[in-house]
This record gives C-alpha cells, structure tokens and sequence, in this order.
C-alpha cells in the first residue's frame, strides 16, 4: 500500500480520513524498474491530492493552513487465496468508546467495532458492515428479523487482483467458491431463503438444496465461535487508550482460522461534546423530530435554516447523485448561514438507493443532521463508526440522530413538513425552512428531540 502520511494527518482532533489517499499496489510487475515506476506513479497523484479541493476546503474550514505531505510504503495485511487474489478474512475499525449507542443495555467505555469480509475499504464509505459493541458482541443495531439482517448485511467485498494488478470488488452471490478459501465461513455466512424469511446455516447452503435466496456476510456464530478475538480486542483497547491517555480508534485485519491479529494503525479519537450534561428542556417549541437511540451529544439553538429532503421525492428521483450536487447549491444559496439537515437513509452513502451521496464538503455549515428511518422505502440509518463521513462530523462537532418513522419513541412530524411554509431547492424533493430551530441531543439518556420554535 503506498499512502500518504502528512504533517497535519492523524492529530488529536484532524484525522484527515479519506481527504488524502492510499493506493492498493499489486506486487505483478515484470521488473523491478516497472514497480519503480509505478510506485512512482501512485506518489505523484498522492502528492497532487493536497491540493484535492475537497482536501483544501477541510484545512480551510479548520484554519489549518497549508500541508506538508511524505509518502508511506506499507505491506498489506491478508493472505494470496487460490493463486490470483489477495485480501484479508475480515477487516475493520476498533473504537475503545462508543459515544453512540442503539440500546441502553450496552456500555460506552466497553468499545465498538466496525467489521467487514475483505479489504476494511468496505468499511469506510458507509456501505454495510457489522457494527459489534463489546459489552454484547450478539447484540445488532438492526435488531434480529431475519429479514432486516439479511438486508442490511454485507455482500459484495474488495480484493486486490495480483493477474491484473489491480483494486476489485465482488458480489459473494457470483463467486461463492471464494468461501472454500475459508474454514470460518460458517461463522460469517448465512443464507437467507425469501420464501421462509429465515437465515439458514452456511451449511444448508452447501449441501445444495432447493432454495432461493441469497448468501450475506451476517457474522451471525461469529461472536460464539470467536470469543477469544473479542476478550482480546477488549483488552487491547483498554491498553491503548492507558497507553495514550485518552479515547482511540485502531485499523485492523484478522485471519480467524489462523487468530492472526495485524494491527494497521493506531490514534487518538476525539470525543468532543460526549461527556457533558444535556438537558432536553419541556415547552420550546413543537417537536417536530424526535429520536432514542445512536444520538450524539450537545445542543443547538435557534438555528435559521431546515433543509429537507422528502423521502417520497427521493425515492422516485431518477438521477439521485444530482440531489447531492443540488444540495450544494442550496448551501451557497444560504450564505455560510448554519442548518439541520433531514433526509432519508444514510447520509453520504456511496450507494444512492440508501440514502443522498452527499460529499461531506457539499453540506459544510450543517450544524445538526437527521437521518430518517423508513424500511419500506428502503432506507436505514446506520451507526457509522470508522467510515470517513463518521469522523467529519465529529470533528466539526455536527449534531446527529437517527429517526425511525413509526416507532415508540421516534417522532416525524410529518404534518409540519407538509404544511410549513417553505421554498423549493434547485430539486423538487428538497425544501427550505426558514425559521428558529433547536436541537437538544443527550447521548446519556439516549434521547434526542429537534424543536421549531416560535
């Protein structure tokens, strides 16, 4: 891996996650001048991504001024499978704290991890991964239906191909044999059949009968059959955060028919907010959204703008990235004048159908973002530890919460959205609230409530 390793990278509150760049090198060249070359080649365009504009707008927005960039060359974690592909069993991020959490049942200082088969690439942009908190590693965000696991679970992974020498992604439903590779499938792989709305063992699965369905990457046995990867990350995190004196976060892979830990990188987390009492007052206003559970923590006041993305609207949009790009315009439009942010799904997906791609640049001066929750249009919250959008919003101190429409304890009031003056966006699905709005999140209560006033 060639990756950038600059001067402002990795401080105590800047992690620059996903604004410089890694390169995934094969090592299939004929000769050593030709890997030379290509080596140089992926540092020139590291080298080039300082002046990125998503780069300058994250060290002009936190007056960091210029950077200094060098070049780190690294080995990959993972093993060559069969004779073509190499990528690690499973890959993630390690958080020894959780700041938010989906049940009052689990701990904050017992930590978190964010995992995927594959690459760690998976990871990071918001695309499916299993989210373990070590207070319960058997506990899911997603609760335990075995059709909203199955939905909700990771299938497509990202490999290096050593033939070609290059980056891939693939779908475990086209190379199932890819599973031989493993003698821990059983413990990651469940098939889900349609017609029983069940998992079923990976076993089933092989024996080859009539089924129809698909293959996921559920980690269902995972957390029985690998007990001791658990107690070790515990205690791993523990030493770590000891060690630093303060909350962290670790990249990692692990080989689980080998328990092979490679520990990638270690650094600080930064934590903000999370600590502090908040009081969620009685009588503000109307609660117009309402959320409890995976909250953040801090308040927001009197803030001028809501910016809303109609679920239905988005839905039926047939060109969804340009809802991301014309929410950009609608920032301009505003001024540099702060706003919450509404939308269904997940907010700065790579994949449109779960929510606006936004890029994070593209929504800088949204003080507080809303997720909304809606399964039968297909759209999900999803607790975004170790993925890249995850640590901007952190770092700027944005507000968040996840809105499960027509659950106990949720509110989506969609009577005001309806009927509210607003203005249209430069699309028709995004509306523009003018007004005085407050946000008050308690991430220890687990509560969180956006209120219009006046």
């Amino acid at each position: 891996v060639v990756r950038s390793s600059s001067l402002l990278e990795d401080s105590l509150k800047h992690s620059f996650a996903g604004k410089y760049m890694s390169v995934f090198l094969a090592d299939s060249f004929a000769s050593p001048e030709e890997r030379a070359m290509a080596v140089e080649r992926c540092a020139r365009r590291i080298y080039a991504r300082v002046y990125n504009p998503v780069a300058r707008t994250y060290r002009e927005r936190h007056g960091l001024g210029e950077d200094s960039m060098a070049i780190l060359v690294m080995e990959a974690s993972g093993r060559t499978r069969g004779d073509r592909y190499f990528y690690p069993t499973t890959a993630g991020v390690a958080f020894s704290r959780a700041f938010r959490l989906w049940s009052r049942r689990l701990r904050s200082e017992d930590g978190l991890l964010r995992m995927v088969f594959g690459f760690g690439t998976r990871g990071t942009s918001r695309w499916y991964a299993r989210i373990f908190s070590l207070t319960d590693p058997f506990a899911r965000p997603e609760g335990n239906l075995p059709e909203l696991i199955a939905k909700y679970s990771q299938e497509t992974f990202d490999a290096v191909d050593l033939k070609e020498g290059c980056f891939c992604s693939f779908n475990i439903n086209q190379v199932p044999h890819f599973l031989g590779y493993h003698r821990c499938a059983p413990s990651l792989v469940s098939f889900y059949d349609v017609f029983e709305r069940e998992l079923l063992p990976y076993g089933r699965f092989v024996e080859g009968k009539d089924l129809c369905g698909k293959l996921v990457f559920s980690f269902r046995d995972f957390p029985r059959t690998h007990g001791r990867f658990f107690d070790g990350m515990r205690a791993l995190l523990r030493s770590f955060e000891e060690l630093f004196g303060m909350p962290v976060d670790c990249e990692f892979a692990y080989e689980p028919d080998e328990d092979a830990l490679d520990l990638v990188q270690v650094r600080s987390l930064w934590s903000g907010s999370y600590g502090q009492r908040v009081e969620i007052p009685q009588g503000r206003g109307r609660a117009i959204l309402r959320g409890d559970r995976m909250v953040s923590n801090g308040a927001v006041e009197e803030v001028p703008y809501l910016v809303f993305v109609d679920p239905e609207g988005y839905a039926e949009a047939e060109d969804k990235p340009s809802v991301a790009r014309a929410l950009a315009q609608v920032r301009d439009s505003l001024g540099g004048a702060p706003f919450v942010l509404v939308g269904p799904g997940r907010w700065g997906s790579t994949n449109p159908e779960l929510g606006v791609p936004v890029r994070y640049n593209e929504i800088a001066g949204c003080v507080c973002l809303v997720e909304l929750g809606i399964p039968r249009k297909g759209f999900w919250p999803e607790l975004s530890y170790g993925t890249h959008f995850f640590g901007d919003l952190e770092v700027d101190g944005v507000l968040y919460m996840p809105v499960f429409v027509g659950e106990k304890g949720n509110l989506f009031d969609e009577e005001w959205f309806r009927s509210y003056p607003c203005r249209l966006g430069p699309m028709s699905c995004i509306r523009i609230y003018r007004g005085k709005f407050s946000a008050f999140f308690s991430s220890e209560r687990n509560e969180g409530v956006v209120f219009q006033e006046g």
